[in-house]
């Protein structure tokens, strides 16, 4: 049964304006040590890739129904890939714990970006 889904769209420009701005304050903040880690070195790459990642996050805060904030925070939700590429969604701390609340036992994930854009979609099952 379906219990959330979230969605999200994100500006890479906004994005790549936010890291001039910020840089690694706005990363640590954001993204877990193995997110960064993983980050393209192309600098083109390493905004898309974020981009979609910010998307992933603020996705399945929507799909739990509770935003980013006290029940949802950016760190609490890992972006990772398996060994084809496939992307998928890893939950700690207030996360998991709002997942586990509301009964959800399986997460759906769908990364895209192109020259403009990124976006994500969550679905989360019971």
């Amino acid at each position: 049964m379906i219990i959330g889904v979230g969605i999200d769209i994100v500006e890479i420009e906004r994005l790549r304006a936010t890291l001039q701005r910020s840089g690694e304050r706005f990363l640590d903040y954001v993204f877990t040590s193995q997110e960064r880690s993983d980050a393209p070195e192309s600098e083109r790459q390493r905004y898309g890739y974020f981009a979609a990642r910010w998307a992933a996050k603020e996705s399945l805060s929507k799909a739990l129904g509770c935003g980013i904030g006290a029940k949802c925070g950016f760190k609490d939700v890992e972006v990772c890939r398996d060994e084809v590429g496939k992307p998928s969604l890893e939950l700690s701390g207030q996360a998991a714990a709002t997942a586990a609340e509301l009964g959800i036992t399986k997460l759906h994930l769908s990364l895209s970006h192109e020259r403009d854009y990124a976006c994500a979609i969550v679905i989360a099952e019971a």
